[in-house]
């Protein structure tokens, strides 16, 4: 059977300190690898890279390789505040009941800040009630069954997977504690350093194999956000 693809507007939200450039890899052919990854799961359309950190980069670097450097700062808990604000500010600008022919895509390479109270999942969970489709990225050799629940992230890749253009996360994410998963819904994920959380949901896929954002799935809760989300 033919691939199915799927017109989608994407934006990859990067901390680059959070998440540097893998070893032995080149910023150059970071954007034609994540428009490779997303057309492996049925996604075609406009792809934009915007860039959290790096204060002492060479903007320029950034910009001729396709990635916008939003802010540059230091300071964690600003990076992730401008990152959550921006995509609030994004979900507004492309909601779904005025581009229904266009699917929107939230790629977000980030960590949370551990043992802080942030609005990070309670942000991703409230988009994906909202049906817009997002995906998370983390650390190379974070184990599959740990990563965050279905009702958090549509899709799940390790960072140098994502940056090599590879598959995102099968399904060991929901095989192994689906039980587990469930029960928490979308409540808040406290992650570690590295990205943890826990939980999963089955993934559903297409009849090519590919899993999809528009599929229908469960809705998560969209209590305990401080974002003004009824904008999005």
């Amino acid at each position: 059977m033919a691939p199915i693809y799927f017109p989608a507007k994407t934006r990859v939200f990067w901390d680059v300190l959070d998440f540097p450039v893998p070893e032995n890899r080149n910023l150059d052919s970071f954007y034609s690898k994540v428009k490779h990854a997303l057309r492996i799961e049925g996604y075609v359309g406009d792809l934009s890279i915007h860039a959290y950190g790096a204060a002492d980069a060479n903007m320029d670097d950034f910009y001729r390789f396709k990635v916008e450097l939003e802010h540059r700062a230091d300071e964690k808990h600003v990076r992730l505040n401008r990152m959550l604000a921006d995509m609030i500010y994004w979900a507004y600008d492309n909601r779904l009941d005025e581009q229904p022919k266009e699917e929107t895509n939230f790629l977000v390479v980030a960590k949370d800040i551990p043992e802080k109270d942030t609005s990070f999942f309670d942000v991703l969970a409230t988009l994906m009630a909202r049906d817009y489709n997002v995906s998370l990225v983390v650390p190379d050799g974070f184990p599959p069954e740990q990563v965050p629940p279905h009702s958090t992230a549509e899709f799940v890749w390790h960072w140098t997977t994502l940056f090599d253009g590879g598959h995102p996360i099968d399904d060991l994410r929901s095989d192994s504690d689906s039980e587990e998963g469930s029960s928490h819904g979308a409540e808040k994920c406290q992650n570690t350093d590295d990205g943890s959380s826990h939980g999963a949901e089955k993934r559903q896929h297409t009849d090519d194999g590919s899993s999809h954002g528009a599929l229908k799935r469960d809705s998560a809760s969209e209590e305990g956000t401080s974002h003004d989300e009824d904008a999005m």
